[in-house]
């Protein structure tokens, strides 16, 4: 009967145990809603205990290591790089300002160089164009490297899809002809593009709309006779 009455009360004060962490549930929109040694849980929009930390590693998704306090703090929401510092850059899919590794070339080892698209060191390697590269083979923009070519040409790639020669993969096609696309679009290669124009009001004044590539160009001299 006592063993009983014992399980009893260890269930009862793990229950409770349970009720107390969840008696301070707190909607929140940021973490000023928060009391101290709390933050705003983004997916849930509740007050969580901070989480201690030696790096940034040691945080959840979205999350930094404040070096001074040692908690993990919530990273600000960004949508391009003028949201951040001039030391960071906004990271396209976290939407969060994340610290440059490196600036210029000088910031990295020798033999490496500056990716100033992903704001990260990568090797060097003597590639700038294709040619450069072996058959089979082209010369990545980003990273200056020589990568094998996924397509060579349309036929290698299935039905509804086509070789695209920038990134020398097999891309799906959007549009077969500008009825695939919306207003504000026109199909080059099997992909909507953004109009630069639509009419001359939208070039400058000694600028015309080719309605055919709807980019603006500069008008041609007249011919004096």
């Amino acid at each position: 009967m006592m063993q009983k009455k014992f399980v009893s009360l260890l269930l009862s004060a793990a229950v409770m145990s349970m009720l107390l962490d969840h008696a301070y549930v707190v909607a929140c929109v940021n973490n000023n809603d928060c009391d101290s040694g709390q933050y705003c849980d983004w997916n849930t929009n509740i007050c969580e205990k901070r989480v201690s930390c030696v790096k940034t590693n040691d945080c959840d998704p979205g999350q930094y290591c404040d070096w001074y306090t040692k908690i993990c703090e919530n990273k600000e929401t960004c949508y391009d790089d003028t949201y951040c510092k001039s030391d960071q850059y906004c990271h396209q899919f976290l939407q969060t300002c994340e610290r440059k590794a490196c600036i210029k070339d000088d910031d990295c080892k020798p033999k490496q160089f500056c990716n100033t698209d992903l704001w990260a060191c990568h090797e060097k390697v003597a590639c700038y164009v294709d040619d450069d590269c072996a058959s089979g083979k082209y010369c990545s923009g980003d990273t200056r490297r020589c990568e094998d070519k996924v397509c060579q040409n349309d036929y290698d790639c299935g039905l509804g899809k086509f070789c695209s020669t920038i990134w020398w993969e097999c891309v799906d096609k959007e549009c077969k002809d500008n009825n695939g696309c919306d207003s504000n679009h026109y199909c080059e290669l099997w992909i909507c593009e953004e109009k630069g124009c639509k009419t001359k009001k939208d070039c400058s004044y000694w600028q015309y709309c080719d309605q055919e590539r709807w980019q603006c160009y500069d008008e041609p001299d007249e011919i004096e006779e």
